[in-house]
């Protein structure tokens, strides 16, 4: 509409009806390369002036529009998880039988490559670095699972034995 017209005719670029999405950042997050967008609904409180000193110096006022914020889009990284196999639809991690048969050291290698290029990704733009523990947890137990499979263990001694060879973030 207005936004498609000036970004038609001021920037000569032209949007895909199917692909654009346009979103009110302030009443709802968007979604964005794995990432979800949004601002924070406190602003910054200032000192202001009063006309009337007899009682008070100053007012508190808070201003809208605080700062922009990004974190992971939970959905989206909980479907490429299940896509690959890492966990269920629900997010709860699941063994990999097909790396039961690999070597050990091949088996650390790739989860310890989801693990960096998870944190590659997101570890520079995320605000609160906690919330990738959700992640890296789903990614260990299913290592672990894999493990235990693999040597026919249960988790918990095998945590114990091979879990200082795993990456933590």
């Amino acid at each position: 509409t207005k936004i498609t017209k000036f970004l038609e005719e001021k920037l000569c670029l032209k949007l895909s009806q199917e692909k654009t999405i346009i979103t009110n950042i302030s009443k709802e997050r968007a979604h964005f390369l794995g990432f979800e967008l949004g601002i924070s609904p406190r602003g910054k409180l200032q000192r202001v002036p009063t006309n009337n000193k007899k009682f008070r110096k100053y007012n508190l006022r808070r201003y809208t529009g605080g700062p922009v914020w990004t974190a992971t889009d939970s959905q989206r990284l909980i479907n490429r998880l299940f896509m690959k196999a890492f966990c269920t639809r629900t997010g709860f991690p699941k063994e990999m039988p097909w790396l039961s048969c690999i070597e050990p050291q091949v088996i650390i290698q790739r989860y310890n490559a989801v693990l960096l290029g998870l944190a590659n990704f997101y570890i520079g733009h995320v605000r609160n670095r906690a919330s990738l523990h959700r992640w890296i947890y789903i990614i260990r137990y299913s290592y672990l699972k894999t493990f235990a499979q693999k040597y026919k263990f249960l988790e918990e001694f095998f945590q114990l034995e091979f879990d200082k060879y795993l990456l933590f973030l």
